[in-house]
């Protein structure tokens, strides 16, 4: 619960500390802990934080859920890494029914990633 209200307030840092606390004591965190602090990396766009928690939760033999990839692929559209959001989508696709807002993240990203283009020569 406490690193879910820090993950909450977009204080990554925190919530990941406490994680780190956890260990410490011999806690064994559950997925719902490293999506927690996944999804506080995710809203800060920070991909490659995102990725590690991610990494270290599945070295724990902890299984990634539905929740877990759609986190990612909202980190990957965050950070504008569209590629990333297709693998992360696929993976979602592969493990069950993506929901709507699966959906409206990853059409979110491509629809970003083609304004962005668009408006390169006007920029430039």
């Amino acid at each position: 619960a406490l690193i879910d209200a820090y993950a909450r307030n977009g204080n990554a840092r925190r919530s990941e500390e406490i994680l780190r606390q956890m260990i410490r004591e011999d806690v064994s965190p559950t997925e719902v802990s490293y999506s927690c602090v996944m999804n506080a990396y995710a809203g800060n766009g920070d991909e490659i934080c995102c990725m590690r928690i991610f990494q270290e939760m599945c070295q724990q033999q902890l299984d990634p859920t539905m929740t877990t990839y759609s986190i990612m692929m909202k980190c990957a559209a965050m950070s504008g890494d569209v590629a990333a959001a297709k693998s992360w989508f696929e993976r979602l696709e592969a493990i069950g029914e993506p929901d709507l807002p699966s959906y409206n993240t990853i059409l979110c990203a491509i629809a970003n990633a083609s304004s962005s283009h668009s408006m390169e020569p006007a920029v430039e």
